[in-house]
């Protein structure tokens, strides 16, 4: 009888401790899952906010070279196509601008500025506008 009693007494404790371990082990697969949750979270905004930011820069760019190509316009009216490369904190963009007459004092302006130029992944804007080469106060119509 005492033998058996006195195995009954070491597995108790034995069991206890697995209990703790198989509990301990969970917590630290949850807490894990969480850190990796939060991980992703915070890369996914990174991210977003990278786009966002490449976006309005593109969009500051394309209206810099709508202005670059009305004032090309107002001092030489004439057909172009060019291709503007721009740097921003150590960043470049591109604005690919094209000028088309549209009547005798008008042309119709097209850029595409991308920011920033040779990355897969990258904002991207296009704007148009008509341009009055008739007009010497500087002010361009946009569509």
């Amino acid at each position: 009888m005492k033998s058996k009693r006195i195995q009954q007494i070491q597995l108790v404790p034995n069991r206890r401790s697995g209990v703790a371990m198989i509990m301990a082990i969970l917590l630290l697969l949850i807490s894990t899952s969480i850190c990796f949750s939060m991980v992703r979270t915070t890369s996914l905004r990174q991210s977003r906010f990278e786009n966002r930011q490449w976006k309005l820069q593109a969009n500051l760019l394309a209206d810099s070279a709508l202005e670059r190509a009305a004032q090309q316009l107002r001092m030489q009216p004439a057909s172009f196509e060019e291709v503007w490369e721009v740097t921003f904190n150590n960043e470049s963009g591109e604005a690919r601008m094209s000028a088309q007459p549209a009547n005798s004092n008008q042309y119709e302006v097209t850029v595409v500025a991308t920011y920033p130029s040779g990355v897969p992944q990258r904002a991207q804007t296009t704007v148009r506008a008509m341009v009055d080469v008739s007009d010497l106060s500087g002010n361009e119509s946009t569509e």
